[in-house]
Formats: C-alpha cells, sequence, structure tokens
C-alpha cells in the first residue's frame, strides 16, 4: 500500500485529510491535531517515487497555517522537495543519498522542531544520530540531509 501512503502523505501536506486524535494529559482527555491539520507532515519508509508516479499534489490550503514536512526514505530531495513546495509546505528534512529510515532520526527530528529549533538545527540532529548508529561518519551524515533553510 505504499502508493496509499504516499498519496496520504501528499495530501496532508497540503493541508487535507485533518485528524483529531484523542490523547490522555493526566485525567484530561485533549486532542492532539494530526494529518494535514498538523504542523509538521512526515513520511516514513520506502521512496516509492522512485518505483512508480503519483499525480501531482493536491492543492494546498492557504488559509491553514503553514506545515512543515520531512520524508526519511531514499534520495527524496529531487522526488518530494518540489511538490512539497507546490503544495505550500515548507521541506524541514529531506535526503540527498540511499538511507535506514529508522525511529531514532525521527526521534530527533520532531525533538529538535518541537523545541523550536531552525532547519539548520534539524538537519544537524538528524546527522548527529544518524552517525552515531549508523557509523557512516559525520561527513556523510551532513551530506545525507538536507532542509531548506529559506
Amino acid at each position: 500500500h505504499i502508493q496509499d501512503a504516499m498519496t496520504a502523505y501528499f495530501t496532508m501536506a497540503a493541508g487535507a485529510l485533518e485528524e483529531q486524535v484523542p490523547i490522555k494529559n493526566g485525567d484530561r482527555e485533549v486532542s492532539l491535531q494530526a494529518g494535514g491539520a498538523a504542523h509538521l507532515v512526515v513520511f516514513v519508509g520506502h521512496n516509492g517515487l522512485m518505483d512508480f508516479s503519483l499525480a501531482p499534489p493536491a492543492n494546498s490550503f492557504p488559509e491553514l497555517p503553514p506545515r512543515s514536512a520531512a520524508a526519511l526514505s531514499c534520495v527524496s530531495k529531487p522526488y518530494f522537495s518540489e511538490r512539497l513546495v507546490a503544495v505550500g509546505a515548507h521541506p524541514l528534512l529531506l535526503t540527498t543519498g540511499l538511507m535506514a529510515p529508522e525511529a531514532y532520526t525521527l526521534d530527533a527530528v520532531v525533538r529538535t522542531w518541537a523545541s523550536g529549533k531552525d532547519t539548520t538545527a534539524v538537519v544537524e540532529s538528524a546527522a548527529q544520530v544518524y552517525n552515531q548508529y549508523q557509523k557512516c561518519g559525520i561527513k556523510g551524515a551532513r551530506r545525507l540531509f538536507w532542509g531548506d533553510s529559506d
């Protein structure tokens, strides 16, 4: 179902497919904005665009707050960047080469982004943790990750 997952990702990056996820906060139940309502949308997995093409992404919803998007998959920058910009999403973190899309990278990206750090810090945190687990060398890890700092 990779094609369905990727279609959903780009649709959410455009601001559609909004979800509300109920969570417990102590004794209170609160609602977490998710899907197209989220401020950050992340795709983790195989870059299916290397195997098949998708229809152009849906139009963005400019009345909504801007969203950031990340894609932890092989060579996501050339496949995802233009699509994300076209739907009004900020390409926070993409990749330039083959990679293992594992949870430690996702955790570092989300924690750094949620703490209010800029794109450069998000890219660096991804590179640092990726090097820690993959032992690929920090220079290689830094070349692997890219974010639109504009």
